[in-house]
């Protein structure tokens, strides 16, 4: 929910066990931070195409969701799938 909203809130209520998110705008997508991403979505080489994504010089950017947060689903634990490294 974070990542893919604009003023997202979690919250666990852990008398009752079940979880609320509320935010204010909806719709964040892959291209609202990486630019436009057609070139990236193209079926696989093999390789990694992460050269027609750009890179922020501010990391603050994308540290915003890719930080290796701990998750708000109902599983638990740590969602480090997409954590922000040092090459972006």
């Amino acid at each position: 929910v974070a990542c893919h909203t604009v003023g997202a809130q979690v919250e666990h209520n852990s008398t009752s066990g079940e979880w609320t998110a509320t935010w204010e705008e909806e719709g964040v997508a892959c291209e609202a931070c990486h630019g436009p991403g057609s070139l990236h979505k193209k079926p696989p080489s093999g390789e990694e195409r992460t050269d027609y994504i750009w890179r922020t010089e501010d990391s603050a950017v994308c540290g915003n969701c890719h930080t290796g947060m701990t998750s708000v689903g109902t599983v638990g634990g740590t969602n480090t799938i997409f954590a922000l490294n040092a090459e972006g």
